[in-house]
């Protein structure tokens, strides 16, 4: 027959239950204050939503009272990032012929001159 050998250090039944209900107290405690945050959080974000559709409804009552028509007010532009609305500024800077901030750099020429290996003129033979 095995003799099981307890070490001398193991915990007894009622002390490991005690672990386990300390680290439950513990998870229980941080569902309950992510739960509150989480409720903060929503009001704060009802709050700004309703200022700002309150904002918005203001100025749709001016407009149509200048006779601009609400479908015109709320077309917005597209949000653009602060990267992509310099790209549009440089495209359009080249489309007017307006100096911009973007280096350019000079095309490789090819030994026949031209800026491009696909492009070479034709030799007949």
């Amino acid at each position: 027959m095995t003799k099981v050998h307890q070490r001398p250090n193991m915990a007894t039944p009622s002390e490991a239950s005690s672990f386990v209900d300390e680290f439950d107290r513990l998870e229980q405690g941080r569902e309950e204050r992510l739960r509150v945050l989480d409720a903060e959080f929503k009001a704060k974000k009802r709050a700004i939503q309703k200022d700002v559709d309150d904002d918005q409804k203001t100025i749709l009552e001016d407009a149509k009272n200048q006779g601009v028509n609400k479908g015109v007010t709320r077309m917005l532009p597209p949000r653009r990032s602060p990267p992509a609305a310099s790209r549009l500024n440089w495209t359009l800077g080249m489309r007017t012929g307006k100096a911009s901030s973007r280096p350019s750099f000079p095309r490789p020429q090819t030994a026949s001159g031209l800026s491009s290996p696909l492009i070479q003129p034709r030799i007949s033979k």
